[in-house]
């Protein structure tokens, strides 16, 4: 037998209408539904032989729509079959409504409190909205399929520490929108999820300390992931394996998961740009390795916290356009090795620390234009890095750079550093010598036309690996130390002579000094007569003679030299023996500069 409410019910559903018990919020926290009164209680059993019934009216189509009521017992549709709408609004739902199987027309909750909600493989002909509704229990809709829309805007999901949304395999032919106020407490599931428009979770605030907020591995989005205006999560934000047909914008939004990953996305796919920027906020680990992303990737005016950690996780990621991180604040590593980037990477005003470590991994990386941060406390490692352009900090104490491997087309924008400061560039790399990143700088002063520099640069390396390369032989410090000075000898008088063959005039001044040297020396034991009549142009190529390992002129010869004389001649051919060794690597420095074609 029906009450009244139930009949009001019963003669509004062949029509369609309305029917409005009276007024109350069910969805405020602290609704008692004891206050409301009998003549407001439908039973659910009415509302499911309702909606599975057939009767109707021409022209009309039935629904439920129903307001203001307590609906006791359990609304059971589990497999049934209908084509009805159910709206409810305003209403207490004593029991979770069980869809499990059932297919239905739309169904739409509007500031509605109910206690969970059972919809395994429910079956909706239109959109399904939980609109400003309270849920205090699990909504599971696992591989439920809604060729609408499906809307929580408002809506406040309550389930701690378990699972507040279920929704893995669920497939939405249209847009899902979670914004403008949701609230959940407890883990979001959408793992698997196929949404044939747009997901918005704008305003949103996510909330599970201890796990996932949200957990969307495998999630298939055909247009844009709105998580803006506000959104805040407490717990990781799972997107492993994500594809995003659009953007993927966070522009705003906190992430909060100390010590664990604050964004758990690797190989997730974006086709267009991925903006976490404007006030983007993350402690914990922002995780993004194995990434694509088609457009650009935008962290400008970011922050991210990770101390001792890693503030980025970005490895292998791949971006077609720009990455950009001005005015991005990092505490904690930010790691791009072997990220492959299509545009710019731009650190421009960026502070970037992680003291004690490295502060700015760039292992491996592939990109036309980098621009490192001028603010940094920690290492920068660049070791194997291919790049166009590099565009150094200007800063008297730039940071320790890992450098082997480096190359690169253009240093800076122009040549105005000296080339001092570049050589102490390389000097300050914190894993000691290569001889790569000499060979490197030079080829690209050589490049630019300015060979002297190059020269510098090359004699540079030559001295540094006299300096550093006995410190790491395994011989007992003194032995060390004799060896050493007996390795390095041969280095000194290279380097005295012709700087290993990259100073060629200090060979010519050397010879010069060494004759003139030796004309005022040898002036008193030179022939007066022969092979000139001039004694000063005898004693000149008398001193050539000494001088010259092959003695053209003979004089040498036919000088009988004694005492200070004859210690002056062996001198000069001492140092004439010298000399020919510095030609020697004069000839083969000239031979190692010989122009290479640049590729292209």
């Amino acid at each position: 037998m029906l009450n009244e409410a139930e009949r009001r019910l019963w003669d509004a559903f062949p029509r369609g209408a309305t029917v409005d018990l009276g007024q109350g919020d069910p969805a405020a926290e602290d609704f008692d539904p004891d206050t409301w009164p009998e003549d407001r209680h439908v039973r659910a059993e009415v509302i499911a032989r309702l909606l599975l019934d057939v009767r109707t009216e021409p022209g009309r189509h039935a629904r439920v729509v129903l307001a203001g009521a307590r609906i006791i017992g359990e609304l059971n549709l589990s497999g049934g079959q209908s084509d009805r709408q159910l709206v409810l609004t305003r209403c207490w739902l004593d029991k979770p409504p069980d869809f499990t199987g059932a297919s239905s027309g739309r169904t739409a909750f509007h500031r509605t409190r109910l206690p969970g909600l059972i919809g395994l493989n429910w079956q909706v002909s239109g959109s399904a909205s939980f609109d400003e509704s309270r849920c205090s229990g699990l909504i599971n809709l696992f591989g439920a399929r809604i060729s609408g829309q499906l809307r929580f805007e408002g809506a406040t999901l309550v389930n701690p520490d378990s699972e507040a949304l279920y929704a893995d395999g669920l497939t939405v032919g249209q847009d899902v929108f979670c914004c403008c106020g949701f609230t959940v407490t407890g883990e979001t599931r959408l793992v698997g999820v196929r949404i044939g428009g747009q997901l918005a979770f704008n305003g949103a605030t996510l909330t599970n300390p201890r796990g996932n907020a949200l957990t969307a591995a495998g999630l298939t989005v055909h247009g844009d992931m709105f998580c803006s205006d506000g959104f805040t999560a407490t717990g990781t934000i799972g997107l492993a394996g994500a594809r995003i047909g659009g953007k993927l914008d966070l522009t705003g939004a906190t992430l909060t998961s100390p010590g664990a990953q604050a964004l758990a996305a690797a190989g997730l796919t974006v086709h267009g740009d991925m903006i976490c920027g404007d006030g983007f906020t993350a402690t914990g680990t922002i995780g993004l390795a194995g990434a694509r992303i088609s457009g650009r990737l935008d962290l400008s005016w970011s922050t991210l916290t990770s101390p001792g950690g890693n503030a980025l996780s970005a490895a292998g990621l791949t971006v077609d356009q720009d990455v950009d991180f001005v005015k991005c604040v990092a505490s904690g590593q930010v790691r791009l090795a072997g990220a492959r980037i299509g545009g710019e990477l731009d650190f421009t005003w960026s502070t970037l620390t992680n003291r004690g470590g490295t502060a700015l991994d760039l292992e491996g990386v592939r990109c036309p234009h980098v621009r490192l941060p001028a603010q940094i406390d920690g290492r920068i490692d660049l070791r194997h890095a291919g790049l166009g352009t590099l565009t150094l900090p200007a800063v008297s104490d730039p940071p320790p750079m890992r450098l082997g491997g480096l190359t690169y087309v253009e240093l800076d924008a122009d040549l105005e550093p000296p080339v001092a400061e570049r050589i102490a560039w390389l000097h300050r790399d914190p894993d000691g010598f290569h001889p790569q990143p000499y060979d490197q700088l030079a080829a690209y002063y050589r490049s630019a036309g300015h060979d002297h520099n190059a020269r510098q640069v090359l004699l540079a390396k030559r001295r540094t690996h006299r300096l550093t390369a006995p410190n790491a032989w395994r011989t007992p410090r003194p032995v060390r130390s004799l060896l050493a000075t007996a390795w390095r000898l041969p280095g000194w008088l290279l380097d005295a002579f012709s700087g290993y063959g990259y100073a060629p005039r200090r060979t010519f001044y050397w010879l010069v000094a060494a004759v003139i040297t030796g004309t005022v020396l040898l002036h008193d034991a030179a022939p007066e007569q022969d092979p000139t009549r001039s004694t000063a142009i005898n004693a000149l190529l008398l001193a050539l003679d000494a001088t010259v390992p092959t003695a053209p002129f003979g004089i040498r010869e036919q000088v009988a030299l004694t005492g200070a004389h004859y210690a002056t001649a062996l001198g000069l051919q001492i140092l004439g023996y010298g000399l020919a060794l510095g030609v020697l690597a004069v000839l083969a420095a000239s031979r190692t500069r010989r122009p290479r074609p640049r590729s292209r």
